[in-house]
């Protein structure tokens, strides 16, 4: 036989399972058990259409303990939006297996209650010769054992899906046939024996297959895979381990890395020997979630929307000489219900355990407690490059910045020397006692100037002979160049020319006042620019 065209063999191209969670941090699932996925395979093995998939989603508890108060770890709001941190975190990942098996009408009939002996059916009008339970009798009360019998009815699809000896699970029961685009929801996987699973009945419309098929839903805590004598979990494969990554500018992702040798954060690594475990108590949550996706309405030919899309991604009947593959393009059936299932994996391990069994007496904790586990950090606390790529235009900015920096070194180096700030409080204080009284200002010493006195322009005026810097008061109007010049312009004597030669005789003679620091400070304010600048 060889494969049919449409579709890769290797499981290990199929997408990612996403998900969401907190409506802020994508979560993103692996494929596990890959190398029991193979359709062709199965298809090659038992001779017929079999949709075996494993999904393993990141145990969302990572998220809390992320953002405990005790794990000191610097959020990206703490710092402005700009940090970033990873975490991988040695913890049990929950995964779903889900199983769907193609079946023709009689090889399914074992399994229907309206197939029966002595069952109790009406024939429906809508559509015609369909046999339909009786509303007023509840079929579920005659789906048991026949007497002296432990199991129900045997099909040709035991050993795929474990049921009787010597596996110890009994088969699952549907009232009728669903009509095309209609899927029916196991009713009775609460009696008769124990059971770790959930299963759907779905009919794809007959253009794709004229079988029907049956789907087997359960969840363990680990990725698990297959031995070759049938289609059933039973040994633990490399273990997963759970990495969230946060980032103030890209936001939050939690993915799981399962079936990783080099993973040295895998579960199995801090626990060696971990045994292979299923949640018996997720039929509760999965059979809610099929309920409220209307899964199964087929019951009343209810043609609801989900199940009409779910229907059409059973896997086309390959043809003569051929063997079943997946489509490269669309979905599988199993993998569509493994994606709507991660949800529930999503919502179960919140608050959850970190380790594969529960070490408490009490099903729940009144009070939550703190649970220890391996992980590594990973963190940044700044950004060094860019993270979108619209923001290397930045780097234009910060090429015109480093220029002008540049620009500015050899600018100063070539215009060496500092300038004086007369403003700062020592400078000012040096020159208000050296300068002259100031008439304006008269009587303003004890308290300080007021009203009009805060009108009166001042300068700072220079001696060019002596180098002397003093504050005389303007002249009320005009500019600080006219009154410096007037104040140059003045006769001999007067205070300027007495403070003049008392500076000029405690000088030496052999230091003129253009060499002074002071005057070649005031020169590069006053005097007319060397520089273009």
């Amino acid at each position: 036989m060889r494969v049919a065209a449409g579709g890769p063999v290797d499981p290990s191209n199929r997408p990612d399972a996403p998900a969401m969670l907190y409506d802020n941090t994508t979560v993103i699932g692996s494929w596990i058990s890959k190398e029991w996925s193979d359709m062709s395979w199965s298809y090659k093995q038992f001779n017929r259409v079999i949709d075996n998939v494993t999904m393993a989603m990141p145990h969302a508890g990572i998220f809390a303990a992320a953002r405990h108060e005790q794990n000191e770890i610097m959020q990206p709001e703490n710092l402005a939006g700009v940090g970033e941190y990873r975490v991988k975190a040695a913890v049990v990942s929950p995964a779903v297996n889900v199983l769907c098996v193609n079946l023709n009408q009689t090889e399914l009939s074992p399994l229907i209650y309206v197939t029966w002996p002595n069952a109790k059916f009406n024939t429906g009008e809508q559509i015609p010769g369909q046999r339909l339970p009786i509303p007023s009798n509840d079929w579920t009360l005659e789906a048991h054992p026949k007497p002296g019998k432990k199991f129900m009815n045997r099909t040709v699809v035991d050993d795929i899906f474990e049921w009787g000896l010597p596996y110890g699970y009994q088969p699952p029961t549907f009232p009728m046939f669903p009509i095309e685009y209609n899927s029916i929801l196991n009713a009775s996987f609460y009696t008769y024996g124990s059971t770790d699973s959930i299963y759907l009945l779905f009919k794809a419309p007959n253009t794709i297959t004229k079988d029907y098929t049956v789907c087997k839903l359960r969840s363990g805590k680990f990725s698990l895979h297959f031995k070759r004598s049938s289609l059933t979990f039973l040994v633990i494969t490399p273990a997963c381990s759970t990495h969230y990554n946060v980032s103030g500018t890209a936001g939050g992702q939690m993915k799981s890395n399962c079936e990783d040798a080099g993973d040295n954060m895998s579960y199995e690594r801090s626990v060696p020997g971990t045994p292979s475990l299923f949640n018996k108590d997720w039929i509760n949550v999965g059979s809610e979630l099929v309920r409220a996706l209307s899964l199964g309405t087929g019951i009343s030919n209810a043609n609801a929307s989900s199940s009409r899309l779910i229907t059409q991604l059973v896997t086309k009947d390959p043809a003569v000489g051929e063997v079943a593959t997946r489509n490269g393009s669309m979905p599988t059936i199993s993998e569509s219900l493994a994606v709507m299932a991660g949800s529930t994996l999503l919502l179960s391990s919140t608050d959850a355990t970190f380790y594969h069994y529960w070490n408490f007496t009490n099903a729940t904790l009144d009070t939550g407690i703190l649970l220890p586990f391996n992980a590594s950090i990973q963190s940044q606390e700044y950004t060094s490059g860019f993270v979108a790529r619209w923001t290397i235009l930045f780097y234009l900015i910060l090429i015109i910045v480093f220029c002008t920096n540049i620009f500015c070194l050899i600018y100063f180096i070539l215009q060496s020397g500092l300038v004086t700030d007369y403003s700062e409080p020592q400078n000012l204080f040096a020159l208000a006692v050296n300068s002259p009284a100031s008439r304006r200002l008269g009587g303003s010493c004890g308290a300080g100037p007021e009203g009009n006195q805060f009108n009166v322009d001042w300068h700072v005026m220079h001696d060019d002979n002596s180098g002397h810097f003093f504050i005389k008061e303007g002249k009320g109007n005009g500019s600080a160049r006219e009154a410096a010049e007037e104040e140059m312009m003045e006769g001999s004597g007067g205070v300027l020319r007495q403070r003049s030669l008392r500076s000029q005789s405690s000088r030496s003679p052999s230091i003129r006042p253009g060499q002074l620091k002071s005057v070649k400070s005031y020169g590069r304010l006053s005097t007319n620019r060397t520089s273009w600048l």
